[in-house]
């Protein structure tokens, strides 16, 4: 299954076999079918029905259990500005040169 960029399978490589990015978590394969119902909604001016809907989501549920797709959340650790200060020093160092 291939939408945009992204693919479920055994489809691995695209055009000039570049190597595609490919869904390795739930929540991938949620947000494109978010835009895919965005972009639905305004090709149509419809929005997708609540059977379909409904449908849809448990396909999605089949095949993140049939690929094994994982549900776990990244953790987001915290920036903090005292450490973004070494960084940025030598961000502009290397532009000087």
């Amino acid at each position: 299954m291939c939408t945009g960029n992204w693919c479920l399978g055994k489809l691995e490589h695209g055009e000039d076999s570049r190597k595609l990015k490919g869904i390795h978590t739930e929540g991938a394969l949620q947000a494109d079918w978010k835009y895919v119902s965005i972009h639905y909604k305004k090709i149509t001016k419809n929005s997708i029905s609540e059977e379909m809907s409904e449908k849809i989501h448990q396909g999605m549920q089949h095949l993140a259990n049939k690929y094994g797709l994982t549900d776990q959340v990244r953790e987001n650790t915290p920036v903090y500005i005292e450490d973004m200060i070494p960084f940025n020093e030598t961000r502009v160092e290397t532009q000087e040169k």
